[in-house]
């Protein structure tokens, strides 16, 4: 349901007067960090000279007074005015072309936008910024494409671009590229990669006597029958200890046996690897498996405190083949090493957290997974609450509220203290 101004501000003169956030977010059915937001936008405060004034109005006058210093900052720069013939204005223009906005260079001078880029893409004039800008591009772009030892191609080199600060899509640099004769020299790797991918390599070359634990697993599958019915059973093998990592039993001989196996063992596998982390170096942890849209691949997130760390937390920089640009991740040496790609990001304000909750909850209510955690939890007892301890509500209509780890703890009305062992022991029990 879309609320409408005169709503926003009702729901918020009543907050302010004093009326439970509770009755109104349950009432008009929003989030009490939308009412929050609605509060700071919408609170007025009057001045000395009598006048009412909100932090919407404030803004939009702060953004008025941005754009009218830029305009006379324009005007102090061109020997031309308002009244000037549009020839003059567009040349004019086109010098300060990219050090401001399209929109408040056409608006300081009437000037058409459209009338301006046909001026500045289409004039046949080899002078033009935009001729001359191609050029600065083509230079860009080649000293780019030799940092990579001729292995960027276009979409790489565009986010490379673009974490510089400059502005190209991938047509134009692909088409630049071809006009400059130069390609990615992965192209033709591609095509050979695609060909070995057919084959069947022999990786092990009969080496069947690994060093180390899970260094080699191997499966296959096997068909039984019972009571009449054919079965098919995959079963992985660690090759140093012939030891059964797990297994898998199905109705049918698909690929999709052994896929669903080793997301068992992966499960198994990182459940283990935070078991010996809740008790060896003192973790604490919840989360969900979540599996992509996309692909299909099985993926767990969660919140971790995590008091020692196991390996080192490192910077990498990849491209994303799905947002088509530069990413920096902050991924665990040892998780790395033992699982692959992960990513790990520090919670520093607790609107970080809110919202990290928000989503597991979202995707818990959504596909209806499981919450999986770990390390010592608490007794549950009952307890009063203020509003300022509440991080987010979340459940229908709401009503279940997720507390900040410091909140309150009140018993009838008696403030109790923060939360702590020695606090909960006096509170009211509840299981």
């Amino acid at each position: 349901m879309r609320t409408t101004k005169e709503q926003k501000e009702i729901a918020v003169k009543r907050y302010l007067s004093g009326e439970s956030a509770l009755a109104i977010i349950s009432e008009i059915g929003i989030s009490r960090s939308t009412l929050y937001l609605w509060v700071k936008q919408f609170r007025v405060t009057k001045k000395d000279n009598g006048n009412i004034i909100s932090v919407v109005s404030y803004k939009r006058l702060q953004g008025k007074v941005k754009r009218l210093e830029e305009i006379v900052q324009i005007y102090k720069t061109i020997n031309c005015n308002y009244n000037s013939p549009l020839k003059d204005k567009l040349y004019a223009l086109e010098e300060l072309y990219r050090q401001h906005s399209v929109h408040i260079l056409c608006e300081a001078l009437d000037v058409s936008r459209g009338t301006f880029y046909n001026h500045i893409l289409r004039n046949k004039k080899q002078n033009t910024v935009y001729v001359q800008r191609k050029e600065e591009l083509r230079e860009i772009i080649q000293r780019i494409y030799d940092d990579s030892n001729q292995i960027f191609g276009a979409g790489k080199i565009m986010a490379v671009l673009k974490e510089q600060g400059i502005k190209a899509g991938e047509k134009t640099v692909r088409l630049l590229m071809r006009d400059m004769g130069i390609k990615s020299i992965r192209q033709e790797a591609k095509s050979l990669y695609d060909k070995e991918k057919k084959r069947n390599r022999n990786l092990l070359q009969q080496q069947f006597n690994p060093l180390r634990p899970n260094q080699v697993w191997v499966s296959d599958i096997t068909m039984f029958r019972l009571k009449e019915k054919n079965f098919y059973i995959c079963v992985i093998l660690d090759l140093f200890s012939r030891a059964v990592v797990g297994y898998k039993i199905g109705i049918k001989n698909s690929t999709q046996l052994t896929k669903k196996l080793d997301e068992v063992q992966f499960k198994k596998k990182l459940r283990n690897a935070l078991k010996h982390a809740v008790n060896r170096n003192g973790w604490k942890y919840i989360g969900v498996w979540e599996r992509s849209p996309e692909k299909q691949r099985l993926h767990f997130h969660g919140i971790f405190y995590i008091p020692q760390m196991i390996g080192e937390i490192v910077e990498v920089k990849d491209y994303s083949t799905k947002s088509h640009r530069m990413q920096t991740t902050y991924q665990n040496t040892h998780f790395l090493k033992e699982f692959g790609r992960n990513d790990f990001k520090a919670i520093d304000i607790p609107n970080d957290i809110s919202q990290s909750v928000k989503y597991l909850l979202k995707y818990i209510e959504k596909s209806g997974e499981k919450l999986f955690y770990g390390g010592k939890l608490p007794t549950y007892f009952k307890s009063d609450i203020l509003d300022e301890d509440i991080a987010c509500g979340f459940g229908v209509d709401e009503k279940k509220l997720l507390l900040f780890d410091n909140f309150e703890c009140i018993d009838e009305g008696v403030l109790m203290g923060k939360v702590c062992p020695e606090v909960i022991e006096q509170m009211p029990k509840a299981n």
